[in-house]
């Protein structure tokens, strides 16, 4: 990634946190990445000015159409990349361990709440712990598959023999964009746990340590 994808990646994922909200640098570093979504690493999600209220800039009215937008308002918007990497990179971060009562929540490195990729859990079963898992949990929308169906998931015991059995990393991916987001690296039956590293660009979400742009 180069120096000027970089620094605009950094302008839009730091804009109002570590200094006073500069518009005008802001869709400079928007409009270089939706220009350049040939390049983008992963998805990019953007507030634009105006909360609720929507905006109607006419400035913002091209990045608006190379947009997809995530919420009612149409101020949330997603850049999506032309050409997502789907082959799997560590991340340099420590394994992240998945245990029963503690969901984790995985999301693209400095994308917000509604951008959370999974959500991972380990649920008790009759067959006895399983890791289950829910894409997008924070979308706003109903997935009436799960709703009806139930969660999806690998009874452990069984994930543990596959695992043993598996020459390359196990590696979980993002729906058809088929972006890596982690490889599991073990799984224990008895603890009720699953170890993952993360791929570089995905990183656990706290969510009661989100703070709405919009509140």
């Amino acid at each position: 990634m180069d120096e000027r994808m970089t620094s605009a990646l950094a302008t839009v994922r730091n804009a109002g946190r570590t200094a006073p909200f500069d518009e005008n640098a802001y869709l400079e570093a928007c409009t270089y990445l939706v220009e350049h979504r040939d390049a983008l690493p992963y998805r990019v999600f953007v507030d634009l000015p105006g909360g609720l209220s929507g905006n109607d800039d006419p400035r913002w009215a091209r990045f608006k159409e190379l947009t997809e937008s995530r919420c009612n308002c149409g101020n949330e918007r997603t850049i999506l990349p032309l050409n997502p990497r789907t082959e799997y990179a560590r991340s340099e971060a420590p394994t992240v361990t998945v245990a029963k009562g503690a969901s984790v929540y995985l999301k693209p490195v400095g994308g917000d709440k509604g951008s959370t990729y999974i959500s991972l859990d380990i649920l008790d079963t009759g067959n006895g712990p399983a890791f289950t898992f829910a894409a997008d949990p924070f979308s706003g929308s109903l997935n009436f598959a799960d709703l009806f169906s139930g969660p999806k998931g690998y009874i452990l015991s069984q994930l543990a023999d596959a695992l043993r059995k598996q020459a390359e990393p196990a590696v979980m991916v993002a729906g058809k964009s088929r972006i890596p987001l982690f490889a599991i690296e073990s799984a224990d039956p008895v603890a009720g746990t699953i170890v993952i590293a993360l791929d570089k660009d995905v990183e656990v979400f706290d969510p009661s340590t989100w703070k709405d742009p919009h509140a």
